[in-house]
């Protein structure tokens, strides 16, 4: 079977909202959002391997699916492609897989190691080094970015992370574009980075060129350092979560800058220990419209 078929079944899905005299049919699909539905499910791990090829898939797949996205996204369970499942696949996100299948091979020998132990550094300093950087913003605003993305996280645990300009390093920044370099153009995925497998090799994380990035949150573009936060969490050990206003929630938030302490903060702590001589760290604070907001625990407040 293709995909053509496969977006011929999800397209000639009837979908109704509400219930009893209430309910109400819905428009199908389009082509055009079977499509893209269909290749965002297969990426990001809701359609097993086979089913990902189109090898005898049927409705009730491609139905488990959407519900399987849905729950991780805490939308509805409506097992329908509705209008809210199709935005919430719009959404900017990270490229990392949230449920890891058979053709994730980077993200399973993660997992293997997982088994017995914990995706983590086996060593507590870490060094990192730029290949490129992303047009818009200075080499010297992106190294500042760089290095609050990276202390947002060691401030909690017992780890140490610093930039080298000379010689190797533990972990590469980069930048890509295209299909070549798993990036879609403008929205879609903004980054992506591996994960550590317990063997202290090597790892690279990349930005979308493109994006349009910004250090500033009332400007136009992508912020930086929330990019950068999250990444570098995976870059750390950490796999995406299912808590919505997590620093590692699979998808951007603006508003989210700095580990939560309701998610993020116990899980990088788990991997690492706590720093005993942490300080209290500072509210991440976020401008909206020209207020001043603060970030805490997923809540904001003023």
């Amino acid at each position: 079977m293709s995909m053509a078929r496969a977006v011929q079944l999800l397209t000639a899905q009837p979908m109704r909202t509400g219930a009893g005299k209430k309910m109400r049919e819905l428009p199908p699909p389009s082509k055009a959002e079977a499509t893209f539905a269909l290749t965002y499910m297969e990426t990001f791990g809701y359609l097993p391997l086979a089913l990902a090829g189109w090898q005898d898939i049927r409705i009730e797949d491609i139905v488990r699916a959407i519900g399987l996205f849905q729950s991780w996204f805490g939308l509805k369970k409506t097992l329908q492609l509705d209008p809210a499942t199709v935005k919430s696949m719009e959404w900017p996100r990270c490229g990392h897989a949230d449920v890891v299948r058979d053709h994730h091979t980077e993200a399973l020998a993660v997992q293997a190691f997982v088994a017995a132990n914990l995706p983590r550094w086996t060593k507590d300093g870490l060094t990192y080094k730029f290949a490129t950087f992303v047009p818009g913003l200075t080499a010297d605003v992106q190294r500042r970015l760089t290095a609050q993305a990276f202390e947002a996280w060691t401030q909690w645990t017992n780890l140490n992370v610093r930039e080298t300009r000379g010689g190797s390093a533990d972990i590469i920044l980069s930048t890509g574009q295209g299909a070549r370099a798993n990036f879609d153009g403008p929205g879609g995925t903004l980054a992506w980075a591996y994960l550590p497998d317990g063997s202290d090799r090597q790892l690279e994380m990349r930005f979308d060129l493109g994006e349009t990035w910004t250090d500033t949150p009332t400007a136009r573009g992508i912020m930086y350092l929330n990019v950068a936060t999250h990444e570098y969490g995976h870059l750390l050990g950490l796999d995406h979560s299912k808590v919505a206003s997590a620093v590692m929630a699979p998808y951007y938030n603006p508003a989210v800058a700095a580990p939560q302490q309701n998610d993020d903060v116990a899980r990088i702590q788990k991997l690492y220990g706590v720093r005993a001589s942490a300080a209290k760290p500072k509210r991440p604070r976020v401008v909206i419209d020209g207020d001043v907001e603060v970030l805490v625990n997923g809540r904001l407040v003023t």
